[in-house]
């Protein structure tokens, strides 16, 4: 058996949370069928642009995203701090170019997703600055 027998549940809720897990326990999202599933993260994904201000991030919704790439970028506007949001707002094409790549990793997690594009950005900029 894998886990604490005699872990509380405040030590079982921070390691779901830092296993990223705790947004798909608390979701029930294993009750729903694939469609169900697909559905629900669009739904979500449309509550989470219509929170944000930039038009450029806005437009990331626009794309044709599969469930993957929809459940990525879900998190990444849930969970994104001001400093990758402003990256994506400054290079919204290059986010969607790595969310793609990304995307092709198995078992690939947001905040994965956005280191990787924040040192790509960050690169982008150190070579045009030489």
């Amino acid at each position: 058996m894998y886990g604490e027998q005699g872990a509380s549940d405040e030590q079982i809720l921070k390691v779901a949370e830092m296993s990223n897990a705790l947004t798909f326990i608390e979701s029930n999202v294993e009750d729903l069928d694939k469609e169900q599933r697909k559905t629900k993260n669009s739904e979500d994904l449309v509550k989470e642009i219509k929170k944000l201000s930039s038009s450029q991030i806005k437009t990331l919704a626009s794309a044709e995203l599969n469930e993957i790439q929809t459940a990525l970028l879900l998190q990444v506007l849930k969970k994104a701090d001001s400093v990758a949001l402003k990256f994506i707002e400054e290079a919204p094409a290059a986010f969607m170019k790595q969310l793609d790549e990304d995307s092709l990793v198995p078992g690939m997690k947001w905040d994965d997703l956005v280191l990787n594009f924040e040192w790509s950005f960050e690169l982008e900029k150190i070579l045009a600055f030489e």
